[in-house]
């Protein structure tokens, strides 16, 4: 069942706005120059006026602040101020996704939906701490790519794994939670539209700008050895793993395997971002479409 009022229909296309600004400003050489500008302001405007509509407490723009100014801090050539910084994104992100910080009231857009008879029921909400993460981290720390003919590039580096999808599905249907499942009919469900937008813009771009792009990057840096970029690939595939024990221990362990296809997907495109954005989102798709979602009912 869909459930979105006119303020959010409003205000949250904007946030969205802000966040595929980021990427697809780009590719427009009169506004490129101006791409952080506009997405920054988007995003300011959408939160106005989710403050004015009641979504966010007073203390929510302080954690946004927050956050924000973590993200600058890292930015600087300081070590002492990048090890802090660190520190702080890291703790802020995974409390920003785990919902755990208060002022932020997240709505309920899809409720008890089943994308079919075999599948369990389904909740989407419209976040409004989560969508931080990818913004502000994206914003202040990647360049995203400025030409089409990059993805060509990345796809000739990575083209190879994703034969690991096959063994995700594979490993998903062997667990019992999920099961074969092809779903065209819905292409023709106005929820499959609002799961594409938070899946691609929330979901993927959150938790890749988070695992990928800035702890997996960050920690092969440090590490600094011969393999260090597959020692990150490891350790963010541990602890991305260790976020989705809430499913059960099987899951985790899926998990752990998909984050090692991100995260090589991600080395072997030369660290673009967007390479692992979408990597996440199609195995994501293609288990809604070919798959009981999100499990078996």
């Amino acid at each position: 069942m869909l459930d979105i009022n006119l303020k959010l229909g409003l205000s949250y296309p904007l946030l969205m706005i802000s966040i595929f600004g980021l990427f697809i400003f780009n590719y427009f050489h009169r506004i490129k120059t101006f791409r952080l500008q506009i997405s920054f302001g988007l995003f300011l405007i959408s939160y106005i006026f989710f403050f004015i509509f009641g979504y966010l407490a007073a203390v929510s723009l302080l954690f946004i602040s927050l956050f924000v100014v973590m993200c600058f801090l890292f930015t600087l050539d300081n070590r002492i101020t990048k090890v802090i910084s660190f520190m702080g994104i890291a703790v802020m992100s995974v409390a920003l996704a785990m919902f755990m910080l208060p002022g932020f009231n997240n709505q309920v857009v899809i409720n008890n939906f089943k994308f079919s008879q075999a599948s369990s029921n389904y909740r989407l909400y419209f976040n409004f701490d989560y969508p931080l993460v990818g913004l502000f981290i994206i914003f202040f720390t990647h360049t995203t790519m400025e030409k089409i003919g990059e993805w060509k590039q990345i796809f000739s580096s990575t083209y190879k794994y994703y034969l690991l999808i096959i063994l995700l599905l594979l490993l998903s249907i062997a667990g019992g939670d999920s099961k074969f499942d092809f779903k065209p009919h819905i292409f023709l469900q106005s929820e499959f539209y609002i799961w594409f937008v938070i899946m691609l813009l929330c979901t993927c771009v959150g938790e890749e700008a988070f695992f990928r792009g800035f702890l997996q990057k960050n920690i092969a840096a440090v590490l600094k050895f011969k393999y260090s970029d597959y020692g990150a690939i490891l350790v963010v595939a541990f602890l991305f793993g260790l976020v989705h024990m809430k499913y059960g221990p099987y899951y985790t362990g899926l998990a752990f395997i998909a984050s090692i296809f991100y995260g090589i997907v991600y080395y072997k495109s030369g660290n673009k971002i967007e390479s692992s954005i979408f990597a996440h989102f199609l195995v994501n798709f293609i288990r809604l479409v070919f798959l009981t979602y999100p499990q078996t009912a």
